[in-house]
């Protein structure tokens, strides 16, 4: 066997004098003494152990290049240990000489994410062996993979903050190698190991050479690897497909530096983001030809933060002048971009609680409202892209609330004042106008009676003047009936001194008309009820006898105020029909004018609101 098998200790009675024992922690008791000293002696040969002898073979941990692991007993100081070894088809003398470099290499570099190197030696058949610290985990290989599958642990165990924060730490790792002057040249998922408790350890550095040597170092350097290998020739590219940098792929040995590591961390960080490798191809051959040939691709996902694609696309750039100069500069990229990301998580989670408040908030009655509505903006304002805070705003700010808010109130009441006072304004044109058409009436046929001619024109300046002095107060919308009740007398008066029925009913019309579009419910019912008496009652009941009666089959209507003789009797009658077509034009035009910008207001308002759910 390669490691030889002995008696373990662990296998004797307790009558030994460090007779081992189990715990409940799983850790080897190896020193509790025992009753029986006679076993001191074999304990004592068993520390002076050496080589081969010192190690239990357990099994098999796994298969590499030119090596294979195997977890072993170090019997010793009783803890597992891997112990890595050629294989036996590797035996030549540069195949040993790379074995052992490995050994040195990371046997001499200090860093936690480094898997120290414990003991070093040779086989019975002369293979050389190394026994390194036991990691346990799964590699990111295998985490990438099963985050792809959508493993529901998996994704809820690394999360993208977390593979950056793991990605940082492999880049810490590396940098400190390039401080020793030292070139992993085969970095790639599957040689990063990921730990049951946080740890990540950068694996297999046996292609790790010292920067600015060729393969056959002649001056000493911090790392001292003296190994006498030949030369690598030019153009023989050593490394992984895929994760190559163009020179190390074209076999560019004399060019390499630490930024031929930064670019095979900028293929990682692409496949942590992606989930998928940069350098996708069938066969290694191709694989190698798109990493020196290939352009990066274009495409973007609008999941990946911009500055995280800028980031890796830098580390990977063909030219190495145009990469990250070092990984300690890549890292502090990525670092950036973390303290943003925990400074919006943090964001985020803050307007979490803000939404859970709008919702305990939320009532039917206008303060809960409010203060939901306070807790929905505050949530947006720390994170405008919350979809929930979005969707909660937008349906308040839609759906009327059942309770009338104060402040609503008080507007409805201002813009009923509003226009309650433009009705009045519109009344008072209304009378003023009929006032200059009676008088227009009276010089072109003169009167009947001048007593009658002062009464119409008392009433209708009374009125006028009573209507504007009420549409200055400021409980206008509540005076709306008393100057409707105004205005009926003042159509009364015509219809009692015009006659019912030569203008009055279509003034009546048209003033129904006013109010209706303007007044509440019951002012309408009585507006409509007085405009029907007022020209029914005068024309059935009129002081002054009959204003209409049938002649020779014609229908003659008379006037109490007005004679309606001679030649500018057509022109006194057309004057009085135009009346009726003026006036409601003007009235409906105002009202008109007033529904277009309540409405345009409506609609901009609505288009506001639009804007804060996106398409």
């Amino acid at each position: 066997m390669w490691v030889r098998s002995c008696s373990s200790p662990t296998t004797s009675t307790s009558t030994g004098y460090f007779a081992p024992q189990m715990r409940d922690d799983g850790l080897d008791q190896t020193l509790r003494p025992s009753s029986n000293s006679s076993n001191l002696s074999t304990e004592v040969d068993l520390l002076r152990a050496d080589g081969e002898a010192r190690y239990l073979d357990l099994s098999q941990l796994g298969v590499g290049g030119m090596g294979e692991v195997r977890l072993v007993k170090d019997r010793r100081i009783a803890r597992d240990v891997a112990l890595k070894r050629m294989r036996s088809n590797f035996t030549n003398a540069d195949d040993t000489t790379r074995f052992l470099r490995e050994v040195r290499v990371q046997g001499q570099l200090d860093h936690p994410s480094v898997v120290p190197v414990y003991d070093l030696g040779v086989t019975d058949e002369g293979a050389p062996w190394f026994t390194m610290k036991r990691v346990r985990g799964l590699t990111l290989h295998d985490v990438l993979r099963l985050l792809k599958e959508k493993d529901p642990a998996t994704t809820a165990r690394f999360t993208r903050w977390r593979l950056l924060s793991i990605f940082n730490t492999v880049c810490q790792c590396i940098d400190s190698a390039h401080a020793r002057e030292v070139l992993h040249r085969d970095l790639k998922p599957g040689n990063v190991m990921l730990g049951e408790f946080g740890e990540v350890h950068v694996l297999d550095w046996g292609l790790a050479r010292v920067k600015g040597r060729d393969e056959t170092p002649s001056a000493p350097r911090p790392i001292t690897v003296d190994d006498g290998l030949p030369k690598t020739e030019l153009g023989l590219a050593m490394g992984t497909p895929g994760y190559m940098s163009p020179e190390q792929a074209e076999g560019l040995t004399h060019q390499l530096d630490e930024r031929t590591d930064v670019y095979a961390l900028g293929v990682i960080l692409h496949e942590l983001l992606y989930l998928s490798p940069l350098h996708d191809a069938l066969t290694p051959q191709e694989k190698l030809i798109s990493t020196k040939r290939r352009e990066l691709p274009t495409e973007t996902r609008a999941d990946i933060a911009p500055e995280l694609d800028a980031i890796w696309r830098k580390a990977c750039a063909a030219e190495p002048k145009d990469r990250f100069p070092t990984a300690r500069a890549l890292a502090e990229a990525v670092e950036r971009f973390l303290e943003g990301e925990r400074d919006e998580a943090r964001r985020k989670q803050l307007a979490e609680v803000q939404l859970t408040l709008a919702d305990q908030a939320l009532t039917d009655t206008h303060e809960g409202r409010g203060r939901a509505l306070q807790a929905l903006g505050r949530a947006l304002a720390l994170d405008p892209t919350n979809a929930a805070a979005l969707r909660k705003l937008s349906a308040l700010l839609a759906e009327p609330p059942k309770q009338m808010p104060p402040e609503a109130q008080k507007r409805l009441d201002s813009l009923a004042s509003t226009r309650a006072r433009q009705t009045l304004e519109s009344l008072a044109l209304r009378l003023g106008i009929w006032m200059l058409c009676v008088l227009g009436a009276i010089a072109l046929v003169g009167t009947k009676s001048v007593p009658l001619v002062a009464f119409v024109l008392l009433v209708l300046g009374g009125v006028t003047g009573v209507t504007l002095l009420l549409a200055r107060r400021p409980d206008v919308a509540k005076l709306q009936f008393p100057a409707a009740l105004g205005s009926v007398l003042c159509l009364g008066a015509l219809a009692l001194t015009l006659g019912p029925l030569v203008v009055v009913p279509t003034l009546a019309a048209t003033q129904a008309m006013l109010f209706a579009s303007n007044a509440p419910l019951w002012h309408r019912r009585w507006m409509v009820l007085l405009s029907v008496l007022v020209v029914m009652v005068p024309a059935l009941f009129s002081p002054w006898g009959s204003t209409m009666e049938l002649q020779n089959g014609a229908l003659v209507l008379t006037s109490p105020m007005l004679p309606f003789e001679g030649a500018a009797t057509p022109v006194v009658v057309l004057l009085l029909s135009l009346l009726p077509v003026i006036t409601p034009a003007v009235l409906v035009g105002r009202l008109h004018d007033a529904f277009v910008d309540a409405e345009r207001g409506v609609v901009v308002q609505a288009a506001a609101l639009q804007q804060l759910i996106p398409e």
